[in-house]
């Protein structure tokens, strides 16, 4: 038996690629455009000049500005990771619209210093709350066993992604 990798949500009644994405991309995006705190004050860029005294980072102004654009390639285009030390799932996006992700600031600096290439929406369900992040911050965290990637459904003929951290897709 071989199953479609086209799935529909139950809430919503969104059609996706299972293949693609292990959850349906347009309650996340729903979600999190709901979602109270998306933007943390410590990562919104419209608050600088701000120092800290830990090491942090802000979304650019692209992101403010058109927030819902964002917001959805992130939903759409982004990988999903379980994390396992906040034991909840996590949404990265290398490069969103093929542009910078956001800044660095130092620890007690008021103002960006580098650049970062990805954003990440952790805690996707529950809290969800987006930042910048350097790929290879996250592809460490893959390395080291805390971000757990997507995999392929262990069910014969069944080719949807996994629920991260699990052997089954949403359907098995």
């Amino acid at each position: 038996m071989t199953y479609s990798s086209r799935r529909t949500c139950l809430q919503c009644g969104n059609v996706w690629a299972g293949d693609e994405l292990p959850f349906c991309s347009r309650c996340l995006a729903d979600g999190w455009e709901n979602a109270s705190g998306f933007i943390k004050p410590k990562h919104n860029p419209t608050l600088l000049p701000w120092p800290l005294p830990k090491k942090r980072s802000v979304v650019t102004y692209d992101f403010i500005i058109d927030k819902s654009l964002y917001i959805n390639t992130i939903a759409n285009d982004g990988d999903i990771y379980f994390d396992t030390y906040y034991n909840n799932f996590s949404s990265v996006l290398n490069q969103p619209l093929g542009m910078t992700a956001g800044s660095g600031i130092p620890p007690n600096f008021p103002m960006p210093t580098y650049p970062l290439d990805s954003q990440i929406v952790v805690d996707i369900f529950n809290n969800p709350h987006v930042y910048a992040e350097n790929i290879t911050i996250i592809d460490q965290e893959i390395a080291q066993g805390r971000l757990i990637p997507s995999g392929i459904c262990d069910v014969p003929g069944c080719f949807n992604l996994t629920i991260p951290g699990t052997n089954k897709c949403g359907i098995h």
